[in-house]
């Protein structure tokens, strides 16, 4: 499931900001070639519900990595404005899921927009069912004891 929203996620922001903006889901410790984003789910958790169905919240942090050092701040500005509309929702798994709890906040030290949003989806189990035709059965007594 986390696999398939990060792929949405990163399917809408390519749709949105183009290839000139990477797109990163692995810690790229050098040389790191900005404008980009790097996204990561942060704890999801899946509770079982009535029915065995499943509630899943996929809490997620999108961070943007301006190009400008000089109007850092403005450029993370216009990414997040662009960001809430085009991630509100994202196709997985041949359908959309709405995101939910939208917010950013700028690291004025690191110089990044931290972008927060939640992608919560409810799933069925599949029940597996096996049905049998016909039953043989063959019984032996035991003599002596």
């Amino acid at each position: 499931m986390t696999n398939e929203l990060i792929e949405g996620i990163s399917i809408a922001l390519g749709e949105e900001f183009g290839e000139a903006c990477g797109i990163h889901t692995e810690v790229i410790e050098q040389n790191l070639e900005e404008p980009c984003f790097f996204i990561q789910c942060l704890g999801p958790s899946r509770e079982l519900i009535r029915g065995g169905r499943h509630q899943w919240t996929n809490p997620f942090c999108i961070q943007y990595f301006p190009q400008s050092k000089e109007h850092g701040r403005r450029e993370c500005y216009d990414a997040a404005d662009r960001m809430m509309g085009r991630l509100e929702r994202i196709a997985v798994c041949q359908t959309t899921i709405q995101g939910t709890k939208m917010r950013y906040e700028l690291d004025t030290e690191a110089g990044i927009l931290n972008y927060f949003v939640n992608y919560d989806c409810i799933t069925a189990r599949e029940e597996v069912s096996a049905f049998m035709d016909s039953l043989e059965t063959r019984a032996e007594v035991k003599e002596g004891g």
